[in-house]
């Protein structure tokens, strides 16, 4: 509007609020009629481009036009230091009333305007009253002005000579072209007396203008002067001298005169106390007396009624317009509530709850005002009009204890009783006189109260035992000196007066009055020398006569014959004691004290004297308050305890609530003036009521009641100091009570009934309201205005990089702030760093530098002991050049804020527009500087706010392969390879877990055989398994930086109102805690579902809000992620029901009763996995991206999740469908490395179990596929996913028995195992390649395994030690050999056998029982073998529907039974070997079923079955077996196995040396073992002989 107006030839005269005065001046080249034409064409442009304004709050803002026409007077008002200027006339009266009459959306012409026009162009109407015109149009076309925008860079002042040619750039100012005559002129520099304070520092500091714009807490007063009809030439001279009165007395108290106008509400001045170098804390007090002042100043007869209103709170401080015209002002509801009262409550002086709280006056200056709607203020709170002098019709007195004071009352009542007492003495020791009580009391402590409290209670005492007559003065408490009048009779003059002057600052008109009737006096005044005469005339301010040319040139006060006079003068006329009570002591100039001094020596007089603040006192003040003629008495804040029994007495209560009690005690620090305006506010504004009820009814509220003895006086002041009131003494009364009363006694009325309290009786309660907001209560502001005192004392530069810095937080690194203060010159940031160090408000936090990994995360650096601030404890940080004269602390790179609240106060100071760009910028600069950590290349994550990057698997289009191949060319020329990094063996070295390990793979080729092998599409592809050798996990911060991360853009994304990024880090954020911080992640998963159920974020939602099922797929994305946290909490029940929830909001629910859904769902699926491998995979593979893609990757994630759950219940019917439809749903996309890796483990789990080995080698090749086309490194997920598909994929070579294929992938899996750090899946590996190594006889190195991994002295660990012994046995029993003897096992056993079973994984104990119940069938101890039976049995019964996957375990229990066997056949025991045959038989149907499924196990299957038919006399079918397991021992290369076998067939042959068939048998005795060392692969071992029945035998 102010650019149309420029534009349209006018200028603005005033802001004024919500209005804008703007001028069209005639000149002699424009006709008045196109004067006014250019104001109505301007009115009808704003209205049709400006006229209405939907704001962020959905509050509508319209416009109304009003014009008028005339001569106008322009007067400068003020004198050669501050001026301003008025505009006042006709034209203003008129437009006045036209702005009244119009409405939004009006062009109103006044008649003195509408004369004037062209009434044929304009379409118009007449106005209701008749006489104004509303326009509505141009008849003709609109007439377009098109000024270019001026920004505030493109005005600064060139730093070059005036003098120059500055046409070119005078040009820029054309639009107000006063500007540019403003500049050709001398006298511009005149123009500083019409700026604002604020607006001078900032120009004498060249601080930009859009520093001064803050967010402060200021305390504003609108005055309104109402005059009478008088001429303009009158009026202007009213307005003048109002305005000198106004900026006099508003700049004496600290204020700044902001605005003075004419246009809007009469004559209106705004004044501002608290903005920036002008805050000191006590704004609201000197505001309210500042008002006072004017109130009483500001009389004329021509004035008819002052009205002042009041307001304090957070405003916007700072510029306001076009760039070419502005104004320094406040903006806000303090200053709109301070103009609505200042209307509603005309000729008072009134103030608002925040105003009244904040003076910390008396409330006996103020009386509530009764309550009036005020427009646009919906809860305007309690009002009240304020008055220094106090209120008469107010009742006074107290009848409530003085509490916590008894110390204080003994003290001062001894010093009195000894001062009169002492009185009449002819001689007192200087050391024994004491005669005046000095209070140090902070401010609201009731200084009042305190005087007349030991005023009157010294002088009830006299009155009783002394009957000595004294005089208690009536003193009107205010700032400024006390004023001592006294009274004279019977002198040559009547009055003579003492006047305690004030110090320089503070003004006569408020010194109060001590009035001492003295009756009789005798001085004669003739017996008087001059300099005695002087010292009456100065010291008492009288005008008595002296001689011709005296002149006293020396300290009157140091004249003893002064001294004496003064004291003759009151002891002649005060023969008792008089009290004198002096408040705001610290305000008396040096004479006044010296003066006290000198009366004190009279003995006449007792002074009692109140103070606040001593370090504004000077040297002399402070010297004469140590004088021993002085008892200093420091007043502290009440007890905790105490600050209840106050807040009920202000009440006039029994019992109040918890709640107010615990807010009272957090926020008043003790001081009871705090407390009775916190509460007489509360009550006011309704949020605070006294109700009836009965004692018991109040307790059962939870209400407290302090004991009725101290809340009401029972005896006078002062009068015994044993009876005084003391809380210690009631709480021990109660404690004594209550200890003589039994423990057992419940009754919820006995505390009251001890004592002495019925419980029936009827007392007052306060009772809060329920709108009651104990969180929007302010507390004290003493730290706010020492924060804001050193805030102000700072450069521009330093003001704005500590905003910066509170932007990032309490701590923040240097790096972060740098970017955000955006200065060229890091000499200048060094230097501001330092000052706030210096001035200890920033503080070094410690970081350690040496090895920077990271611009986000910070490492920590040992602390510095005995370090005196500011220092800095930073290490590795970096010290420029040129700033060698700095400290080292300028330098810190890791800084935190002393004060918490220094860091929000600052921060506060912002506005919402700075805010969000500075933490916009926040987060730009975390999305470009997280990077991963040195050790994983420093690049970037995979996935941060939403965004994911390229790692290979996205579709690329021709121009990025070819730049992608540019770039890993020039990496192999560098010798970096991107992806994995082949090492030399050495340097693998320390990578390994197991060095044995890395021999045994060592020889292994990283491809598959070419011969031999039955997967010949991977021998086609010549493909290889990628190892990920650069995989550093041990090392890696790259989890620490993330969430470092996510904790510093949550809050940033939240301030900068990006809420779809902020919704993405909440998500991610809590996908990095679900396992190892479950309880975070739920919390974050709440405020993500807040983020998305608020109606900000799909109002800035850009591009998926209008897609209907979009935030049911962010809710579902939520509960998905909810339900992952109850699966790793263990909370199976809740998490299936978020899991089954997410995938109906994602409108794909899991056919859960339903079975016929269940098997057309598999069929379906199963026939497009069939095209996807067969048919067509680039119709069914990766047809998928963007947002679709991204929600078919969630839907299988859930899935996944949905599979482990089903695996963890034993569900294993629904995990078929559950795996094939999460892979489905992830080929779609194609694209999520982590998500492929699980589904294709989960796949080939799958197929496995339903023995369709065809298929797993399709998905192990696709999996390796996939692998070979991620780029760059892994993450943590990514490698822990990466290490589950190989860990699967080795074990289905494993137990399909592949041994070449399965080591293919031992090396890069205990690689990544050993990165990782996973325990249980390093066992399950290590347990696999123990069974490899041994079924090949390389007994030595698999010792070696076992011993490195599985029996750690590091590592301790149960079940990997319990796995040790299980091998050590396997080993004993294959070979025969002896790792760890039958013994040493078994006393494994008895240490660790009641915990071997507690573990998850049972595995391990399972196969050590099997392996100790075989070998003592096997050595025929029975009795020993019952124990273990026993045991296995156990595991039968518990784990029976596991036991069928046990293959191994049960081939044990298979041979040990059939060793029983042949025990009960030839003892001839019919039923056991029924039941023995049958076990036998059940087993067998087992394994032939596992066996197809893992051909790993049959030739030990088939071994067994032969040695059971052969028991049973069909030796054909035995030897056709035995053949049969030759083969399949061949064949998968397992050599224990054939060596048995082929003892087996000699010993069935009779050609077995007879030596030979106990040779297992006798070396399992301890005295004969076989050392494993000793072991020779080539010679062999010798087995254990299978038994035979002896009817067999013959």
């Amino acid at each position: 509007m102010v650019q149309e107006i420029l534009s349209h030839g006018g200028d603005i005269l005033n802001f004024s609020g919500d209005a804008i005065l703007s001028m069209w001046k005639r000149l002699p080249s424009l006709s008045l009629q196109s004067v006014v034409h250019l104001a109505i064409d301007c009115g009808l442009n704003i209205q049709k481009n400006y006229g209405t304004l939907h704001s962020d709050v959905g509050v509508v803002l319209r416009v109304k036009v009003a014009i008028s026409c005339g001569v106008s007077h322009f007067a400068l008002i003020g004198d050669a230091a501050h001026s301003h200027y008025v505009v006042l006339g006709q034209p203003v009266w008129d437009i006045k009333v036209a702005e009244y009459l119009a409405v939004a959306g009006d062009v109103i012409a006044s008649p003195s305007a509408w004369r004037h026009a062209n009434q044929a162009e304009y379409i118009s109407e007449s106005f209701g009253d008749g006489t104004h015109t509303r326009v509505l149009q141009t008849t003709g076309p609109w007439k377009r002005f098109s000024p270019s925008f001026i920004n505030d860079k493109e005005l600064l002042l060139p730093a070059i000579d005036l003098t120059g040619d500055l046409e070119q750039y005078y040009k820029k100012f054309a639009l107000r072209p006063v500007i540019v005559s403003a500049l050709r002129s001398l006298w511009w520099p005149t123009l500083r007396k019409f700026m604002a304070q604020p607006v001078i520092w900032a120009v004498e500091n060249d601080e930009p203008m859009e520093f001064l714009t803050e967010i402060r807490r200021v305390v504003v007063i609108f005055l309104n002067i109402v005059t009478k009809t008088v001429t303009d030439e009158m009026l202007v001279e009213i307005v003048d001298t109002a305005y000198k009165c106004v900026y006099r007395t508003s700049s004496a108290a600290g204020g700044l005169l902001n605005k003075v106008s004419l246009f809007d509400k009469d004559l209106m001045f705004l004044l501002v106390f608290g903005l920036r170098g002008m805050s000191h804390g006590d704004e609201a007090q000197k505001s309210l007396l500042c008002a006072q002042a004017l109130k009483e100043r500001l009389i004329d007869p021509n004035i008819i009624s002052v009205s002042i209103g009041i307001s304090s709170g957070t405003t916007y401080c700072g510029v306001v317009g076009h760039v070419l015209r502005r104004e320094y002002t406040v903006i806000g509801t303090a200053a709109n509530k301070a103009a609505r009262l200042m209307t509603a409550y005309p000729n008072k002086l009134v103030c608002d709850k925040e105003t009244f709280l904040r003076s910390k006056m008396d409330q006996d200056f103020f009386r509530l005002m009764e309550f009036i709607p005020m427009k646009g203020i919906q809860r305007p709170g309690p009002v009240y009009e304020f008055n220094k002098y106090g209120w008469p019709e107010k009742p006074s007195g107290r009848r409530q204890p003085i509490l916590g004071r008894e110390e204080e009352l003994r003290a001062f009542i001894l010093a009195f009783q000894q001062a009169m007492e002492q009185q009449h003495e002819p001689f007192v020791k200087k050391r024994d006189l004491i005669y005046g009580v000095v209070l140090i009391i902070p401010y609201g402590l009731f200084r009042q109260i305190a005087l007349k409290t030991l005023a009157g209670s010294s002088s009830e005492r006299d009155k009783c035992e002394n009957q000595i007559r004294t005089r208690f003065t009536s003193i009107d408490f205010d700032i400024g000196i006390s004023t001592l009048q006294c009274c004279y009779t019977g002198c040559p003059w009547k009055y003579g007066q003492i006047e305690w002057g004030c110090r320089e600052g503070h003004s006569g008109n408020f010194l109060p009055h001590v009035l001492l009737c003295i009756e009789h006096s005798s001085l004669d005044l003739n017996a008087l020398t001059p300099v005695e005469l002087y010292a009456i005339n100065i010291i008492f301010g009288c005008r008595l006569e002296l001689p011709d040319n005296f002149k006293f040139p020396d300290d009157i006060l140091e004249e003893s014959c002064t001294k004496n006079l003064v004291r003759n003068i009151f002891e002649n006329n005060i023969p008792s004691m008089c009290i004198v009570a002096i408040e705001e002591g610290m305000n008396m100039d040096d004479e006044s004290w010296r003066l006290l001094l000198v009366l004190l020596d009279t003995k006449t007089i007792f002074v009692i004297l109140a103070l606040t603040d001593q370090t504004s006192m000077s040297e002399v003040a402070l010297q004469c308050l140590s004088s021993n003629k002085l008892l200093q008495m420091p007043i502290s804040g009440l007890s905790h305890w105490y600050q209840l029994v106050i807040a009920c007495q202000f009440l006039d209560v029994q019992a109040v609530p918890t709640d107010l009690e615990k807010l009272i005690q957090s926020a008043s620090n003790g001081v009871p003036g705090w407390i009775q305006d916190f509460i007489i506010s509360l009550v006011q504004q309704g949020d605070l009521s006294v109700e009836t009820t009965t004692r018991a009814k109040a307790l059962e509220l939870g209400a407290v009641m302090p004991t009725p003895s101290l809340l009401y006086t029972t005896v006078a002041l002062g009068t015994t100091t044993d009876n005084q009131i003391s809380l210690d003494a009631y709480f021990k009364e109660v404690l004594d009570k209550l200890n003589t009363h039994e423990s057992h006694d419940t009754d919820k009325f006995k505390s009251s009934e001890i004592l002495g309290l019925n419980p029936k009786e009827h007392i007052q309660i306060a009772v809060l309201a329920d709108t009651f907001d104990v969180l929007n209560i302010r507390m004290t502001a003493d730290a706010d205005v020492m924060i804001m005192k050193t805030y102000d004392s700072l450069t521009p530069f330093e003001k704005m990089l500590l905003k910066c810095c509170s932007v990032l937080g309490v701590v923040f690194p240097r790096q972060m702030m740098e970017y955000l203060v955006e200065c060229d010159s890091r000499r200048k940031i060094a230097k501001a760093v330092a000052k706030l160090f210096s001035v200890r408000v920033l503080e070094c936090e410690g970081g350690d530098f040496t090895q920077e990994t990271s611009k986000v995360l910070v490492h920590r650096s040992p602390e510095i002991q005995n370090a005196q601030p500011p220092y800095c404890s930073c290490r590795g940080t970096e010290e420029l050049i040129n700033c060698a004269d700095l400290p080292k602390y300028a330098f810190c790179g890791y800084i935190r804020f002393k004060s918490t609240l220094f860091q929000t106060t600052t921060y506060d100071l912002l506005t919402e527009t700075q805010k969000y760009d500075l933490h916009a910028r926040a987060v730009l600069y975390l999305k470009q500087y997280t990077r991963r950590c040195w050790y994983c290349g420093e690049g970037c994550f995979l996935k941060l706010l939403g965004r994911r990057t390229n790692d290979g698997l996205v579709k690329e289009s021709t121009d990025l392969k070819n730049t992608q191949e540019m770039i890993k060319s020039l990496a192999e020329e560098s010798h970096h390879v991107t992806g994995e990094l082949i090492r030399s063996p050495k340097s693998m070295e320390h990578l390994f877990h197991s060095s044995v390990m890395l021999r045994i793979f060592s020889e292994e080729l990283l491809r598959f055989p070419g011969q031999g092998s039955e997967i010949g599409v991977l021998q086609k592809s010549n493909a290889y398994v990628r190892s990920f050798s650069s995989l550093d996990v041990a090392n890696c911060e790259c989890l620490s930086i993330a969430l470092a991360a996510y904790v510093q853009l949550i809050d940033h994304c939240r301030g900068a109102g990006e809420h779809e990024k902020l919704f993405e880090a909440y998500l991610e954020y809590a996908d990095l805690c679900v396992n190892s911080n479950t309880t975070q992640a739920l919390c974050l998963l709440n405020e993500a579902e807040t983020v998305i159920m608020s109606d900000e974020y799909w109002s800035n939602c850009r591009l998926h809000c209008k897609i209907r099922w979009f935030k049911d797929f962010c809710l579902g994305r939520i509960v998905s992620l909810r339900g992952g946290c109850m699966l790793a909490a263990g909370e199976l029940i809740e998490a299936r029901k978020h899991l089954h929830r997410a995938l109906g909001l994602f409108r794909d629910p899991f056919p859960t009763t339903n079975r016929y859904q269940q098997l057309i769902r598999n069929m379906h699926i199963t026939v497009r996995q069939w095209m996807a491998f067969k048919v067509a995979p680039k119709a069914f593979v990766g047809t998928e991206d963007g947002l679709i893609g991204f929600f078919y990757e969630e839907v299988a994630i859930t899935l996944n999740r949905l599979y482990t759950l089903f695996i963890a219940c034993k569900e294993y019917s629904n995990t078929e469908l559950t795996a094939k439809w999460s892979f489905d749903y992830a080929l779609r996309s194609n694209s999520n490395f982590k998500l492929l890796c699980e589904c294709y483990g989960n796949m080939i789990t799958t197929h496995f179990n339903n023995q369709e080995f065809s298929k797993c080698v399709k998905i192990v090749n696709m999996a390796i596929e996939l692998c070979r086309r991620k780029r760059g490194r892994l993450d943590d997920a990514e490698a822990r996913a990466v290490c589950v598909l190989y860990t699967t994929v080795f074990l289905f070579y494993v137990e399909y028995g592949k041994k070449n294929e399965s080591l293919e992938f031992g090396l890069p899996v205990m690689h990544m195992v050993s990165m990782l750090r996973e325990s249980s899946m390093r066992v399950r590996l290590v347990v696999s390649v123990l069974r490899l190594l041994l079924s090949d006889l390389r007994i030595n190195e698999t010792v070696l395994l076992m011993r490195e991994n599985l029996y750690m002295d590091g590592e301790f660990d149960l079940s990997s030690t319990t796995w040790y012994y299980t091998y050590s046995l396997m080993i004993l029993i294959e070979t025969g050999y002896c790792v760890e003897s039958y013994q040493e096992c078994e006393r494994f056993y008895m240490q660790h056998g009641d915990t071997m079973l507690a573990f998850n994984s049972k595995d391990a104990a399972w196969d050590y029982f099997g392996c100790m119940w075989l070998i003592t069938v096997r050595v025929c101890a029975w009795e020993t073998s019952v124990i273990w039976e026993k045991k296995v049995k156990e595991i039968m019964s518990t784990e029976n529907k596991q036991i069928e996957y046990k293959i191994h375990l049960q081939l044990i229990l298979l041979e040990g039974w059939l060793i029983m066997l042949v025990r009960e056949i030839d003892a001839m025991n019919e039923s056991q070997i029924a039941i023995i045959k049958e076990t036998i038989k059940n087993t067998f149907e087992m394994l032939s079923k596992s066996c197809r499924r893992a051909p790993i196990y049959q030739p030990r299957y088939f071994l067994l079955l032969a040695y059971f038919n052969f028991i049973r006399g069909n030796k054909f079918r035995a030897r056709s077996y035995l053949e049969k397991t030759f083969e399949l021992a061949k064949e998968l290369a397992e050599g224990t196995i054939l060596m048995w076998a082929e003892h087996t067939r000699q010993h069935w042959t009779g050609t077995l040396d007879p030596e030979l068939e106990d040779y297992w048998v006798e070396h399992i005795e301890p005295d004969n073992l076989l050392d494993y060392r000793n072991f020779n692969k080539n010679v062999g071992f010798v087995p254990f002989t299978l038994p035979l029945p002896k009817a067999v035998l013959r």
